[in-house]
């Protein structure tokens, strides 16, 4: 993990978002990544430009309203739990 985290902590030494200028999906995939993946705080505190990336994305009405949208869909189908 910590090999692919410098790979990601170099990727944004120079960039604000994954793929492009702006944000898109990828950075609505990869926020979700560290931040439903990544439980323990201590495996991104190394990393400070991960841990803005992922703060500024989770910040994002656009984020905010995908997962919204990704819960109650889940949660209207019954096969999500939590």
């Amino acid at each position: 993990m910590n090999r692919v985290l410098t790979n990601l902590e170099r990727w944004f030494a120079d960039r604000n978002f994954v793929a492009t200028d702006g944000f898109t999906v990828a950075d609505i995939l990869m926020a979700h990544v560290l931040s439903a993946g990544i439980k323990d705080e201590a495996f991104i505190a190394p990393y400070p430009a991960i841990a803005s990336y992922r703060d500024r994305c989770l910040a994002r009405p656009a984020w905010k309203r995908t997962i919204e949208a990704y819960c109650a869909r889940v949660d209207s189908t019954g096969r999500h739990n939590g």
